[in-house]
């Protein structure tokens, strides 16, 4: 090969590695900025999915409190690239979010949590990335944007611990959505239990007040059922005996069917169910 023909190959080639350098540099480019978006587009209330929709669909709060993101996020807050995320336990925790789709940030609480977002379905997306006490969460989380009929939940809630407002406001929907209403007993069409809003009752023994166990904070005796408790507070508790004006049940949902099963104890600290059962058939 003459002097002039190797010259030219060198040219040749480097022109070449240049261009490949230039298309790959190109595509990284492209890529990079098709990874990247303006975190202002997620700016706004977003509620877990996973827990919420489930609870409703369900008619059941326990299982999907156990849920272990729950315990740190079940509503999250983007507004000007920082998160702020609340949960049934934790809450009220920032963090600076990146402007890379697929790792916004780290949740912390209960374990560590990678949080993405989907745009294609607008969906933020969180994935367990560390274990808590060695023990795995392989449940993939989804958020999704509060909706306007939703805004009770959060209202409030900003830089308030959980219990102060969270707590409240998923409580009275739980009640609205799950509890409140008409009920035959079915063996006895005759007896009416109505259960208002307010946690005011009537047609249940001598009961005239109720709540539930919504299954926020760390104290759950009445685990792994979900709980409603009655009152009779023209009975006056005196405090020197075991409550008897207090009646624990477990309910359930089968259709319109709700199942109250009542619910024993030894310790106050542990409840477990017993055999009384009453079936009721929701009217209204």
């Amino acid at each position: 090969m003459n002097g002039h023909k190797y010259i030219l190959l060198i040219l040749s080639l480097t022109v070449l590695i240049s261009c490949m350098n230039n298309t790959n540099d190109g595509l990284d480019k492209e890529l990079n900025s098709q990874n990247r978006m303006e975190l202002s587009s997620i700016d706004g209330y977003w509620i877990m999915s996973d827990y919420i929709d489930s609870v409703l669909q369900n008619k059941a709060i326990e299982e999907q409190a156990m849920k272990r993101l729950t315990w740190s996020a079940i509503i999250l807050n983007i507004e000007n690239g920082t998160l702020t995320y609340y949960g049934l336990i934790l809450g009220n925790k920032k963090l600076k979010l990146s402007s890379t789709f697929d790792s916004l940030t780290v949740i912390q609480g209960m374990g560590e949590y990678q949080l993405s977002y989907n745009s294609k379905v607008d969906i933020l997306n969180a994935k367990s990335i560390n274990d808590y006490y060695e023990s795995k969460d392989s449940l993939n989380y989804s958020f999704r944007r509060v909706s306007k009929n939703e805004q009770r939940l959060i209202d409030g809630i900003d830089n308030k611990p959980f219990f102060n407002k969270l707590k409240p406001n998923f409580y009275s929907l739980f009640i609205d959505s799950l509890i409140s209403g008409e009920y035959e007993l079915i063996r006895n069409n005759s007896e009416i239990m109505k259960l208002e809003k307010t946690g005011t009752l009537r047609g249940f023994k001598n009961y005239n007040k109720y709540f539930i166990h919504d299954y926020f904070g760390t104290l759950h005796p009445y685990s792994p059922e979900d709980a409603i408790i009655f009152e009779d507070t023209t009975n006056v508790y005196d405090g020197n005996e075991p409550p008897k004006n207090i009646g624990v049940y477990s309910w359930e949902f089968k259709g319109d069917t709700m199942i109250l099963t009542e619910m024993l104890t030894e310790t106050y600290d542990s409840y477990y169910k017993g055999i009384v059962q009453y079936e009721f058939i929701k009217s209204r």
